[in-house]
């Protein structure tokens, strides 16, 4: 008879969740009867694929990006470069499908670009981001951040995208980085963030005149990767100005850490 501590030495803990195993399981119950992998290799093949699902979403979210970037440069440029993405990986339907959702948005939205994946910073606050897009929805300026997920699944089809929360803090963090930002003189600037390392972190980040006028609103898009579709929770000024009032507590734990001695950090870690 196993005892705990030898069924957990079969469980590798580093994928995350037990739906990705339960589903890494069946896929391989799946090979096995094909013929397509031999019993033996059981355990690395259900820990590989568990793995691969538990990155999915961050894979296909930043596959996705890379492409409303590209989609967006090709506007801004009058360009026609062609993104390309993995065509036989086993998330593509998934990717393609929150594409399609992408389109869906822009053409119903009418969005139109005016920055993408742009490097913005507080100095006041101390901190530095990057922004999806700064954008039009029906002639409206709006800072965008898109989002991929999973339409619930209901008796009739799919049920409505779910909103989050913790994406209109971010989103706050955004809008009140870029509305002091656009303050400064156009021109480079080279930021540096100290460490505790040898090497602080540095950003060089472009001021354009296409960041001089106030946004007083920003929107988060969720785009659908099971089924073609899309929602939008835009977020006003006001909301986003109280919204900021939980990432300031992020600004101020993060200082108080920063500010411990390095060995009671190192304990907690």
């Amino acid at each position: 008879m196993p005892s705990v501590t030898m069924l957990l030495e079969q469980r590798d803990w580093r994928f995350t969740t037990y739906a990705s195993f339960k589903t890494a399981c069946a896929q391989f119950q799946n090979d096995l009867l094909a013929g397509k992998i031999l019993p033996q290799d059981a355990e690395d093949y259900i820990i590989k694929l568990a793995r691969e699902i538990d990155n999915s979403p961050l894979v296909i979210g930043e596959m996705l990006h890379g492409y409303i970037e590209n989609w967006a440069n090709n506007i801004l440029n009058k360009t026609d470069y062609i993104y390309d993405y993995p065509k036989d990986w086993k998330f593509t339907d998934e990717l393609e499908t929150a594409i399609k959702s992408f389109h869906l948005f822009a053409d119903r939205e009418c969005l139109k670009p005016l920055l993408t994946e742009q490097t913005i910073w507080s100095s006041a606050y101390g901190y530095a981001g990057k922004m999806d897009m700064l954008g039009k929805l029906h002639g409206d300026k709006f800072i965008i951040d898109f989002k991929t997920t999973k339409a619930p699944q209901i008796k009739k089809g799919f049920g409505a995208l779910p909103i989050y929360q913790e994406h209109k803090v971010q989103l706050a963090a955004y809008f009140k980085a870029y509305n002091e930002f656009r303050r400064l003189k156009e021109g480079t600037y080279l930021i540096e963030q100290k460490t505790g390392h040898s090497n602080p972190i540095s950003w060089t980040i472009t001021k354009t005149k296409k960041m001089n006028h106030y946004v007083g609103e920003a929107v988060v898009v969720y785009l659908a990767k099971n089924t073609v579709a899309y929602r939008t929770a835009i977020v006003s000024g006001k909301e986003l100005l109280n919204y900021f009032k939980f990432f300031k507590c992020g600004i101020d734990l993060y200082k108080l850490k920063k500010s411990m001695p390095e060995e009671i950090n190192n304990e907690e870690e």
